[in-house]
């Protein structure tokens, strides 16, 4: 059960602040009940004291503390600057603590600043944030007048420890730092007021922003960005710089590109429209110019970065805006994308009875005001506090997704909160059975009206549904769910034979006998942060004939390898097998895939670039294996297909991974058995390069629940080969 926010007017009065300040929480007052104000994650307890509250802390993996949340009459802080808290460490040990103001949807990242402090044994001392500044530098551009509250939490606590908090109030502006970021019709900068920009691992030298990759090349590697909040969305803009090449290698590119803080990484504008890439090639100072129409979303934020080993200078930049921009109705562009003469088969708007294919698990049907899209009535689905990570809150389509078609979904949707973890959506495809071949998620931000549009390729005969469900926590507004269909031309797939590689030619072989990596076949990913964890070089090594991917402790986190054939190798078409013997921990699972920049282009399926997961492997307690394809970019218009097969016995000794990719389809084998065979998204016809990699956390569990005793674990790979 939620706890309920403890909102009492008497508790949370003003008493004896500065004029300058406002008090949020009064842990003084009367009446004061502790349990209905703090809302606690992870092994914590609660003491109330005179005039202040005790919270403690377990040892924990994770970030455990509380949100003290604000009553809606509190949450207008546009007047201040930012929010206090006093605070005491009791302990004999220093510790390490975070305070977080939040607007809603915070996970962390987004919608929220942070300040990190350590506390020295018995020491007391007032902790503060300022709106808009995250780490004492410019962040988040918080929203101050609607701050839904607090966040009190540790940083991954190594044993039982205590804090005594008081007086959390509104404090005004800290003089020596500019108040939140506004929109700005010019944007001049010069590099000398360092509240206009971040570095991100760029440097100011003589009045000069400078990006260096010369000493370590790295791949998409955005080195500054302009302060979030100075631009505007629903505007175009014209866009001058400056800027010198000083040194570079052949191929390496400097860029600049526009993304959205409240979207997220990744979520591009429509795939990369908004990137302008330039051949890093040394000379004079040059100057670029072009435009950009920035869409409806919040936050956008300008960045420079290099793709290769290069280094350059940027002198000056100038952003104006121009006329306003509009992207256009978003279900109207969903429905631009499906054909005109698809048949409707499935139509629930929630205004009248559920069809009998329909099935609510989770929500409720409202009629509140402002709830409801479009008509009268939507569906309301609210996992927060459920404490689940995948919530099936919908089905709809049984009994009436036969096979043979390609089915259009569109659904429009109001994300209207997120809980501390962050939440999203989801689609998936699945069989009675449970087995789901196919899966889509968006990422909205809170308070965006959006639409989730995706598509369906139904071949083998089997009763199909369409599940819809929220990752994590959320509170989302679904108005309509409507599915359309067109037949599939004739399926060719069933028709392919497994080609036999004795009368193929071996294009590609990697046994690793020798005593390093080979580079002329295999290219490192730069050390880098990554998932949560860290890329490193190291962790790839040769020992008795075969290539050991290390998964290890680093720090508080975890590192792990990543090896590529780009630039290198590079294949259309082919017969791909990997042999490999799986990792024993969870928390971390290997990967071969296929892959290319052009996945990320738009508008011909996945004919013009596909990411191909020949294997992924999470599971440590199933004997399953995942396959899957990726296509039309990660922002709005992915799309995706594949399935889970179950192996038994595949998490014990050695086995064969591999895709027979042709032309008019593609068949995945497990020690040489067919797994599955599809089309789906058209079949890429560009040549892809293939990568090792191992990825932490997600569906593979918890790393930090694994003993690091057991650790470093590995996958160990003892050849790689392509036959055409």
């Amino acid at each position: 059960m939620k706890k309920m926010i403890f909102c009492v007017a008497a508790l949370l009065a003003a008493a004896g602040f500065s004029q300058n300040e406002k008090s949020l929480v009064d842990f003084g007052a009367a009446g004061f009940e502790p349990e209905r104000v703090f809302n606690g994650n992870g092994p914590l307890s609660l003491e109330k004291l005179d005039g202040a509250v005790k919270v403690t802390t377990q040892a924990d993996p994770w970030w455990p503390g509380y949100v003290i949340a604000f009553p809606h009459e509190l949450r207008d802080l546009s007047d201040y600057g930012g929010v206090a808290m006093d605070i005491h460490n009791p302990e004999t040990f220093a510790q390490g603590i975070g305070f977080r103001v939040d607007n809603a949807g915070a996970d962390g990242a987004k919608h929220c600043n942070t300040e990190g402090y350590t506390l020295a044994p018995d020491e007391s001392r007032t902790i503060t944030v300022y709106f808009g500044f995250t780490d004492r530098k410019p962040g988040f551009p918080l929203d101050p007048k609607a701050v839904t509250g607090v966040c009190l939490f540790w940083g991954q606590p190594k044993q039982t420890g205590s804090l005594v908090v008081r007086n959390i109030r509104a404090i005004p502006e800290d003089p020596k730092m500019p108040g939140l970021a506004k929109p700005r019709e010019q944007l001049v900068i010069d590099f000398k007021d360092e509240t206009l920009f971040n570095l991100r691992g760029g440097a100011i030298v003589d009045g000069r922003l400078v990006g260096d990759t010369m000493p370590e090349a790295k791949q998409w590697f955005e080195y500054w960005e302009s302060r979030a909040g100075l631009l505007a969305g629903s505007f175009s803009y014209s866009v001058k710089f400056q800027y010198r090449v000083l040194d570079a290698d052949e191929g390496a590119t400097f860029y600049s590109l526009f993304r959205s803080l409240g979207k997220g990484w990744g979520k591009w504008d429509r795939g990369w429209t908004n990137i302008e890439q330039l051949p890093a090639k040394k000379g004079q100072i040059l100057t670029q110019e072009h435009t950009v129409d920035l869409p409806r979303f919040k936050d956008y934020f300008m960045m420079f970065g290099v793709n290769g080993r290069a280094k350059v200078e940027v002198l000056r930049v100038e952003i104006t805006r121009g006329a306003p921009y509009n992207d256009g109705d978003l279900l109207e562009r969903a429905v631009a994308k499906r054909n005109a003469n698809a048949e409707q088969l499935i139509m629930v708007d929630f205004e009248d009875a559920l069809p009998a294919t329909a099935r609510i698990a989770i929500g409720d049907i409202t009629e509140a005001a402002g709830e409801a899209l479009m008509g009268r009535r939507s569906l309301v689905v609210d996992t927060i506090g459920r404490g689940q990570e995948w919530n099936e809150a919908f089905t709809v389509g049984r009994g009436r997704l036969d096979a043979g078609y390609k089915y259009f979904v569109t659904v429009p949707v109001r994300m209207e909160k997120k809980g501390p973890k962050g939440g999203s959506v989801y689609i998936a495809a699945q069989t009675p059975d449970g087995q789901k071949i196919g899966w889509r998620s968006w990422n909205s931000g809170v308070g965006e009206d959006d639409v989730m549009s995706t598509t369906f390729h139904f071949r083998e005969d089997k009763a199909y549904e369409l599940l819809i469900g929220i990752q994590n926590e959320a509170r989302v507004i679904f108005d309509e769910i409507e599915i359309r269909r067109e037949p599939l031309p004739p399926d060719r797939v069933p028709l392919l034979k497994v080609r036999d590689s004795k009368y193929m030619k071996l294009v590609f072989e990697d046994t690793f006998d020798g005593p390093v990596v080979d580079e002329t076949k295999w290219k490192f990913n730069a050390d880098r942060p990554h998932r949560g964890g860290m890329i490193r070089k190291a962790n790839a090594v040769i020992e008795d004939g075969n290539l050991h991917l290390l998964f290890k402790p680093e720090g508080d986190t975890f590192s792990m390898p990543f090896l590529d054939t780009s630039g290198l190798h590079e294949f259309a078409f082919g017969y791909f097998e990997c042999r490999m013997m799986l990792p024993k921990q969870e928390g971390h699972w290997p990967a071969f895939w296929l892959f290319n920049s052009a996945v990320n282009a738009v508008g011909n399926d996945g004919r013009d670039g596909t990411e191909v997961d020949i294997m992924e492997a999470p599971w440590r307690d199933k004997d399953q294996i995942n396959h899957a394809l990726h296509w039309d970019g990660y922002g709005d218009d992915h799309a995706s297909e594949g399935i889970v097969a179950n192996v038994p016995g595949i998490n014990q000794g050695w086995h064969t991974f591999a895709v027979d990719w042709q032309p008019e389809g593609y068949i995945f084998l497990i020690n040489g058995v067919e797994t599955w065979r599809t089309d789906a998204g058209g079949v890429c016809q560009k040549p892809l390069f293939m990568i090792l990699s191992e990825e932490m956390g997600g569906w593979s569990g918890n790393p930090w629940n694994v003993d690091k005793a057991l650790l470093p674990d590995r996958t160990i790979i003892d050849y790689v080969r392509v036959w055409q």
